[in-house]
């Protein structure tokens, strides 16, 4: 039977690339997406950044004059997720106390992290790297060593790129990694000091090479940041409590159903129904992904009732534990609700429900990787062929597109159609920094462009706050999501609908 499981993981494994691979060369979604590729340009500001991975991209040009473009940057994406499957398969290795890597897990890890493209774009991203990065951390940190200081320095490696990632996430997951470093070796206390030696040499050669770091930008970008409504502090809290609390109600409706009715299958039809229910309640947007992540507080409802004493007695409980609450924790200082972004980080509840699995029913773990399976091909079917993100179905991008010298993208023919209609409004002498507002940072981007300071202006407040006293640039791009602020223009270019 284990044969037959991993064949059929093996078969979802492959798919699943295919499905990526195919995908690659075509449409593209010009706002969140278009944020992402403007991150990797060598020549785009990022002044005050809030994601400042940039800064990797900008030195590697230097050094190399290699510039990801498009396509180059989803292939990362998808090698970053096989460095994190083989990462998670290093952390089962570690509290599973196994001789060797397990390629069963690898598939499982890599199936779960590729529910990610079922939600956003598909190219690199800060919600594809810190999951990637917080892989790495569990591997690391779960790993049993007689030299501490090298493990803490690992650490601090991991935890230093996460600060350019998403700050929050880095803050968060080092109090934990000081929490668990105490608690293994007490007396290694005055060695956690180095857990800031790695970013400490990458804040001073990104100085050296850039005249710009991540510590600058951030403190530079507070006021910014603070000052818009949908960063507010409670506003984070809440995107992230609501999540936390759906997903418990259906924990907890598994739980009392159990206490009041000896019946299993009448339990399961009134969960099952409450979690239909539950779906529909939370169903804000056209993205429906977030059943997935409903289901998984009722797996973890139905295996509470399971006899515990294995897990009870475990030292993977502490891990199973963990799993359940990083993705809140990777979440939180993010402006997006929980139920719509945390299809990326389903894969820690995977994990931890195939933990909790091999302690209690072993002989059950096939269903869920069964599960596993069909859900990652169904997420990433939809997310990248079916219902792109803020795209049409891209079976329809047909027509290619050169964005850049050498670099190419299909779009639809009506999209084409409409950049060619932008870019003949241009100037005669168009100049190589155009303004774009609102949500249209790929716009310029597909035109060759790049925007002033920052490679994006989500509303009118973000764009107040860095043009309080107008904006004086030759050509804005607008799509009117939102007013202008006043201010002197020069040539206004109205932008359409593109994905229409």
């Amino acid at each position: 039977m284990a044969d037959s499981t991993n064949k059929f993981l093996f078969l979802a494994v492959l798919s699943v690339l295919i499905l990526v691979g195919l995908a690659l060369p075509k449409g593209f979604d010009i706002s969140d997406e278009g944020l992402y590729v403007l991150l990797a340009h060598p020549l785009q500001e990022n002044n005050a950044g809030i994601f400042n991975y940039d800064l990797f991209f900008k030195g590697f040009y230097q050094c190399t004059g290699i510039h990801f473009g498009i396509i180059g940057l989803r292939i990362l994406r998808l090698i970053s997720y096989v460095v994190a499957a083989l990462a998670f398969s290093f952390f089962w290795k570690n509290i599973a106390e196994e001789k060797g890597l397990s390629f069963k897990i690898a598939m499982i890890s890599f199936l779960g992290i590729s529910a990610g493209y079922g939600f956003l774009p598909s190219s690199l991203s800060y919600n594809s790297l810190s999951v990637c990065l917080t892989g790495l951390w569990l591997a690391c940190v779960s790993f049993k060593t007689k030299s501490p200081l090298l493990k803490v320095l690992v650490l601090g490696l991991i935890l230093g790129l996460l600060v350019y990632v998403k700050v929050t996430t880095a803050l968060l997951l080092g109090l934990i990694s000081v929490s668990i470093l105490i608690y293994e070796d007490k007396k290694s206390i005055s060695s956690l000091i180095l857990l800031f030696v790695p970013f400490v040499v990458l804040e001073l050669a990104f100085f050296l090479f850039l005249d710009t770091f991540s510590t600058l930008r951030m403190i530079q970008g507070l006021e910014f940041t603070v000052s818009r409504p949908d960063y507010g502090f409670f506003i984070l809290v809440k995107h992230t409590f609501f999540g936390f609390f759906w997903c418990f109600l259906v924990f907890l409706s598994t739980l009392i159903l159990k206490k009041i009715s000896p019946n299993p299958r009448i339990n399961l039809g009134i969960t099952v129904f409450i979690l239909v229910l539950i779906f529909f309640q939370t169903h804000i947007t056209e993205e429906w992904n977030h059943i997935f992540l409903l289901i998984m507080p009722l797996i973890f409802g139905i295996l509470t009732h399971s006899k515990l004493t294995a897990l009870t007695l475990s030292s993977r409980k502490y891990w199973v534990l963990l799993l359940l609450f990083l993705p809140f924790i990777l979440h939180f200082g993010s402006n997006v609700y929980w139920l719509r972004l945390g299809i990326h980080y389903w894969i820690f509840w995977c994990l931890a429900a195939m933990i909790w699995l091999d302690e209690v029913y072993p002989f059950a773990e096939k269903y869920l990787v069964y599960f596993i399976s069909f859900s990652s091909l169904i997420l990433v079917s939809n997310g990248l062929w079916w219902s792109p993100f803020a795209q049409k179905s891209i079976w329809e991008a047909t027509e290619k597109w050169e964005y850049l010298p050498g670099k190419s993208i299909f779009l639809t023919p009506q999209q084409v159609l409409q950049l060619k209609v932008i870019k003949n409004q241009m100037p005669d002498e168009s100049p190589s920094i155009v303004l774009a507002a609102y949500r249209i940072p790929g716009i310029p981007y597909l035109l060759g462009k790049t925007i002033p300071i920052s490679p994006g202006f989500w509303d009118k407040t973000h764009l107040e706050n860095y043009f309080p006293k107008g904006i004086q640039e030759s050509v804005l791009l607008y799509y009117p999501l939102d007013e202008l602020p006043a201010g002197e223009y020069g040539k206004i270019i109205l932008i359409p609908d593109f994905d229409e």
